[in-house]
This record gives C-alpha cells, sequence and structure tokens, in this order.
C-alpha cells in the first residue's frame, strides 16, 4: 500500500473552481460601473399617500443568467474535488484496485443525526459510499459533517454546497438575487419641472429585488407635482444567492466559505 493517497484530480477541481470564483468577482465588481448593467428605477405618483414611488424596472437578465452558469461550474468542481476525494481514499483502501462497489462511492453529506445520518458511512459498512475507505480516513470525513457544529454563516458550507449542486444538476440554474444596496434618482426626474424633494428618500425594508419592487419613496414640493417617468434612476445591486433559511447571502461570501472548507477537508489527507 503506498503511504500516501493520490489526491492530484481533487486538488485540480479545486484550482479549476477558484478559476470559476475569481473570473466572477471580477464580473461582479465591474458589473456595475457602467449605468447600463444597473437596475433602473422608474417612479410613479400614489395619490393615497402623496409620495412618489420608485419602483425595479430593468434588470441585466442575460448578465444575471451567465453568473449563475459560473456558479454552477464553480460548485460543480467543489462538489467533484470531495467526490474525487472518496474515490481516491477508496483506491488507497484497496492498496490501488477498484472500489468493491464503484457506484456508491461518494462523499458522503449527513445533515444531522439519525434519520438523516447513515451511521454505515463512516464504519464502512456493506455497500456504503465509504465502504473501502480505512477507518482513520472515515473519521476524518465524519469530523467534517454538519452534523458536527458550524460556527460560521447561518448554514454549514457543505450543506450550502449539496444543496446548490442538487439544485443546478436536476432543477435549474441557481439564481443569482440582487438585494438593493446603493441607489440614484436622477436630478431630471423632478427639477426639469421646478420640483424638489423635501423629504430625503428612504430605502424600504431590505430584501430581494424583483420586478415592481418598491426601492424607494419620496415626498416631493410643490405638491401638485405629479410625477410618472419610466427611467427615473439607477439600483446598484448586492449579487446574491438564495440561502436554506429563505433569505440571501452575498454571492461571493458563500462561495469563499464552500472553497475554504473543501480545501480544508482535502487538506487533511
Amino acid at each position: 500500500m503506498s503511504l500516501q493517497p493520490n489526491l492530484s484530480d481533487s486538488w485540480a477541481k479545486l484550482d479549476r473552481a477558484k478559476t470559476h470564483c475569481d473570473v466572477l468577482k471580477h464580473e461582479i465588481d465591474t458589473a456595475f460601473r457602467s449605468k447600463s448593467n444597473r437596475i433602473g428605477l422608474s417612479v410613479e405618483y400614489d395619490d393615497e399617500s402623496g409620495y412618489h414611488i420608485f419602483r425595479a424596472d430593468t434588470f441585466p437578465d442575460d448578465q444575471l443568467t451567465r453568473w449563475g452558469l459560473i456558479v454552477g461550474d464553480a460548485i460543480h468542481n467543489l462538489r467533484g474535488a470531495l467526490d474525487h476525494l472518496a474515490w481516491a481514499l477508496s483506491l488507497h483502501g484497496r492498496d490501488g484496485r477498484d472500489p468493491r462497489n464503484p457506484t456508491t462511492v461518494q462523499f458522503p453529506i449527513r445533515k444531522g443525526p439519525d434519520p438523516n445520518r447513515r451511521p454505515e458511512d463512516f464504519r464502512g459498512g456493506r455497500k456504503e459510499a465509504l465502504w473501502d475507505v480505512l477507518p482513520h480516513h472515515r473519521a476524518i470525513i465524519d469530523n467534517s459533517q454538519p452534523y458536527k457544529g458550524w460556527h460560521g454563516l447561518s448554514i454549514h458550507p457543505l450543506l450550502r454546497l449539496n444543496k446548490l449542486s442538487n439544485t443546478d444538476k436536476h432543477r435549474v440554474i441557481n439564481p443569482v438575487l440582487a438585494l438593493t444596496d446603493t441607489f440614484v434618482i436622477y436630478d431630471s426626474t423632478f427639477s426639469d419641472v421646478g420640483g424638489e424633494i423635501v423629504i430625503p428618500s428612504f430605502k424600504t425594508e431590505a430584501g430581494l429585488v424583483e420586478h415592481g419592487t418598491e426601492v424607494t419613496r419620496v415626498l416631493v414640493r410643490p405638491s401638485n407635482i405629479q410625477r410618472n417617468v419610466k427611467v427615473a434612476g439607477d439600483l446598484s445591486p448586492l449579487v446574491c444567492l438564495p440561502d436554506l433559511t429563505g433569505q440571501a447571502i452575498n454571492l461571493t461570501d458563500a462561495l469563499d466559505e464552500i472553497t475554504a472548507s473543501v480545501r480544508h477537508i482535502v487538506g487533511q489527507f
């Protein structure tokens, strides 16, 4: 038996994931410097409240789809790094021979104790994912599981990885969502008719931005000004991923934490 398992494929997968993440970060950092890439805001006068309400009106849909595809590529390689790890450990446990049941070999990700956790995975039970992995290697994998606890972001990175991977492979491209961050009201929206914002603009409760989402509302004087304008401002969004809690999390922060977790696991062998 060789002294160490060959983990070159796992490290190659991690390197490829980093490439995708670096591309994504660069594109997000530069995208909203251009007004044409920001979310356009329209404004309409609300008779009931007397406020002018600004709503999200246009989206860079092609860009969001592209980012969703890049996220999927990164997630595929990160999940693959773990599965290649399980395969390499199985070969190592068999002294280079093929695993006894190759179709079951994978890196298990278990949420919690029974019934969600299958103890066989970490005891090398017959025909289970880690059947041929050596006991001390199975113990390392067991200790990395989400049910062992987590002190980072709200969701354990392996659970997030598993969810994103399954969604991208079997259902839809992982949506890339935008939260309100900063916005601009164009001066010409009211100034060309002698209007002035007398109560500063304020954000509504932060949340996901969709077509028609209210971003802010303002009070304008004189009160007889009642404007409905298609292009009245723009919004620079915060690009996010859907969270398992139903909220959203900064996209690059989530990928950074998943990547660090996978790299730590592979680095223990």
